[in-house]
């Protein structure tokens, strides 16, 4: 991701040291890519999250 003003964070990439300690606690989430990798993340703790539909697939308008 080019041109974005912020930490970038590839919940694909196991070896990325943000994978599974990511600390979102009142921080405002811009999701893109595959959503459905997210599900391991306590995004409840966000103070917004919003999903780049554009550039993202797998999303469940569920929740």
């Amino acid at each position: 991701m080019t041109n974005f003003c912020g930490t970038v964070i590839d919940m694909s990439d196991s070896s990325s040291p943000y994978s599974p300690m990511i600390d979102l606690s009142k921080k405002t989430v811009y999701m893109c890519g595959d959503i459905s990798t997210a599900s391991s993340v306590d995004l409840k703790v966000a103070k917004r999250v919003f999903i780049i539909e554009q550039l993202s697939h797998s999303i469940n308008n569920s929740h």
